[in-house]
């Protein structure tokens, strides 16, 4: 509109509703929904990914948004053994800073405990074992972190 390409009259009859989309580092626990979501949309062989790798999305520290993770699903999908789940080692993170996910071996269906508790251990060790800035980073209580990191893992 200030450089004239967006008519001024026209940007105040849409502007009825502000619509605020917050960044997937604020929507991390979208992450297990989007990541076969996306894959679904590429012409790969279907796969299952571990409760680890998801875990490890979800602790990454990225800079971009649902397009960088679309990218990461790609080239992890076109490098990762053909077959078998996507494992934290077939991730291709590229300028996503990837963490170690504390989480038992995947031998079942992963639950969404489970994820939580994987992605809580992940950020707790990015945020160098402090709880109040682990809380801060995924914008939960202390006591959730406290209770997620406690919280034994789910029988399978």
């Amino acid at each position: 509109m200030h450089e004239g390409r967006f008519r001024e009259d026209l940007y105040f009859r849409l502007q009825v509703v502000d619509i605020r989309v917050p960044s997937l580092s604020e929507r991390f626990l979208d992450i297990p929904l989007l990541v076969p979501a996306l894959a679904a949309q590429m012409p790969y062989e279907p796969r299952e990914w571990t409760s680890e790798a998801l875990a490890t999305l979800m602790a990454a520290e990225r800079r971009g948004n649902v397009r960088e993770l679309r990218n990461v699903v790609e080239r992890s999908l076109i490098h990762a053994p053909p077959t078998g789940k996507i494992e934290v080692g077939d991730l291709k993170l590229g300028n996503a800073r990837p963490q170690a996910a504390a989480a038992e071996p995947d031998n079942g269906p992963t639950t969404l405990d489970d994820i939580m508790r994987a992605a809580a251990a992940g950020a707790y060790a990015l945020c160098n074992e402090n709880l109040s800035a682990t809380a801060r980073r995924l914008e939960v209580d202390v006591k959730t972190v406290r209770r997620l990191l406690e919280k034994p893992p789910a029988k399978k």
